[in-house]
């Protein structure tokens, strides 16, 4: 635990300074921890993505793009003054859901991907995979609704619907949002230019804070497509065939993994 738990009522100084503490050795600690699951075993007002350390953690990411955050030690925390609560992105239990926008595979197919959504399960708890989004009506929904009950926790779906719904009274852009939270790989065009080595794997080395910055450049100055995960088979009326399925996992593990570095490298900007 790198954050303690905090007594119910005001928050003490000496409380703040172990937080502080805690923090700092985490962003330390970070290169060998931040691709484990870390997050359940933190100190939590609510569900593990909203916990203390990542708050924090958040709060620092945010203040890297001048953007004024306080931590209110609750389920929530403010950006501008804007409510922003936090949620997990993509859950494996949603290739085990059926409805009517999107087709699911079936049991015969999930077992036959039994391997990589034992990989997905294990970082589905990694910082790569949580976010913290802005307090929105969603089709007269709140947010995690919409996103587990309508998206079935899957990721793309939830980004196409907050991008149609952003309201103006959100202090940022839906483009600024998801610079500063990591997010732009969800753009088809930035996913697509993740750098690779040799044989095709994501070549860490080359994900750097330079290279974020020129993606996100490239958002502000191009026309760009949030990604879907299906490709094309969101207007198949078939079940979703193995390669489909397979491609969904793929990007899926792709998205946190890179995700994770990017966080890791603007947690070590300076301020």
């Amino acid at each position: 635990m790198y954050i303690p738990k905090k007594k119910p009522g005001r928050t003490t100084e000496k409380w703040k300074k172990e937080a502080e503490d805690g923090f700092k050795r985490f962003i330390d600690e970070a290169d060998s921890n931040m691709r484990n699951e870390i997050f359940s075993n933190e100190c939590s007002p609510g569900d593990s993505e909203a916990c203390y350390l990542s708050q924090f953690i958040f709060q620092k990411i945010f203040k890297v793009f001048g953007k004024n955050t306080e931590i209110y030690y609750k389920k929530y925390f403010r950006v501008e003054g804007y409510d922003f609560y936090f949620d997990l992105m993509n859950n494996p239990k949603y290739e085990c859901k059926k409805n009517n926008k999107q087709k699911r595979p079936g049991k015969k197919i999930e077992k036959s991907f039994k391997e990589k959504y034992a990989e997905w399960e294990k970082i589905k708890y990694t910082l790569g995979n949580f976010t913290p989004y802005p307090d929105i009506d969603m089709d007269g929904k709140r947010f995690q609704q919409y996103h587990e009950a309508i998206c079935y926790e899957r990721w793309d779906l939830t980004l196409l619907k907050l991008q149609e719904v952003w309201d103006n009274k959100i202090p940022m852009t839906f483009n600024e949002y998801l610079i500063c939270t990591g997010q732009i790989i969800y753009y088809r065009e930035v996913f697509n230019s993740i750098p690779l080595d040799s044989s095709k794997n994501i070549d860490e080395n080359r994900i750097t804070i330079e290279w974020y910055k020129e993606q996100a450049k490239y958002i502000k100055e191009n026309p760009v497509h949030l990604i879907n995960f299906n490709g094309d088979s969101d207007n198949d009326n078939k079940e979703l065939e193995n390669e489909h399925v397979e491609f969904a996992i793929d990007t899926i593990l792709k998205l946190i993994r890179v995700r994770t570095i990017i966080l890791l490298l603007l947690l070590r900007e300076p301020i």
